[in-house]
């Protein structure tokens, strides 16, 4: 194993004005996660006599009380020379840091597209990460698939439903507080943190003498509209909400903008299974970060 001092090696936390010096070891663009409320980077970088090289890149997320590694690469000529381990070791420090006791590893589909990362697994689970009993989605379709697949469920007109750019922003403020104490809904991220990220025009609620009855949060991820909050109170409103979100975003975007779904816990994937008829499923590893400390 090479020195690994600071001399010749540095390990960094990234912002977005990193993200271009790493595309080489982003192929899938996990570093959008950085113009995320809750993403963050950790970079490895080789130093040469005029120059940092890249060598490689943890992405993840810390959010509800969890951190989750997205991603994890290191250039094939550096690989076995222990930078995995030291982005790794960043990512427990900063579990430990948070008060997080466990670190979590998606075993995304995108790994497999690899051919020296199909081992993702074997990686992870050599490095005290276990499997959990938790399925993930990742998975993007054009706008116009989306429509047909949901041209079948059509507004009754029934639902009250009100766009958030049709609201001040003090309602728009009580409407996400309440949708935060939602115990029944699904999604990605707490609504509280993308207030300024939120599509208003695509993301809106539905209320009904006077209590929010549905409810559906939008927001941008690399270009892709990106679903990050549902609620609904019933199959029928949940039908309704996401076929006139479908319709107000093809009239704003038109039929070539994609759909991001991005799901961490199984009942969010079953959703996305039954919206689109498809899914790229994965698996989520967990590891003790006291564990790592009694190393």
């Amino acid at each position: 194993m090479p020195d690994l001092s600071e001399e010749k090696y540095k390990y960094i936390r990234l912002t977005g004005e990193d993200a271009a010096y790493f595309k080489d070891l982003d192929p899938y663009e996990k570093l959008g996660l950085l113009n995320m409320p809750y993403g963050f980077a950790l970079g490895a970088l080789r130093r040469h006599e005029y120059s940092l090289e890249p060598i490689g890149l943890l992405v993840g997320t810390i959010c509800m009380e969890q951190i989750i590694i997205e991603w994890l690469l290191i250039k094939p000529e550096h690989q076995f020379e222990g930078h995995g381990e030291e982005l790794l070791d960043s990512a427990f420090k900063l579990a430990d840091a948070f008060n997080i006791p466990i670190l979590k590893a998606v075993i995304s589909p995108d790994y497999e597209k690899e051919p020296l990362l199909k081992g993702a697994k074997t990686y992870f689970e050599e490095r005290l990460f276990s499997e959990s009993d938790s399925i993930c989605a990742d998975m993007y379709l054009s706008l116009e698939t989306l429509r047909l697949k949901a041209q079948g469920h059509k507004s009754s007109g029934n639902g009250s439903f009100i766009p958030l750019s049709k609201m001040s922003g003090e309602d728009r403020g009580k409407a996400l507080n309440k949708l935060s104490n939602m115990t029944t809904a699904l999604f990605t991220y707490p609504p509280e943190g993308f207030v300024s990220a939120l599509d208003y025009d695509l993301s809106m609620i539905s209320v009904e003498s006077g209590k929010i009855t549905s409810a559906l949060l939008i927001t941008q991820y690399n270009g892709a509209m990106q679903p990050v909050y549902f609620y609904a109170k019933n199959d029928e409103l949940s039908q309704e909400i996401i076929a006139l979100a479908i319709e107000e975003a093809y009239k704003k975007y038109g039929a070539a903008m994609e759909v991001a779904f991005i799901a961490r816990q199984p009942e969010s994937a079953a959703l996305i299974e039954k919206i689109t008829g498809v899914q790229e499923k994965g698996e989520i590893l967990k590891a003790s970060v006291e564990e790592y400390k009694r190393m």
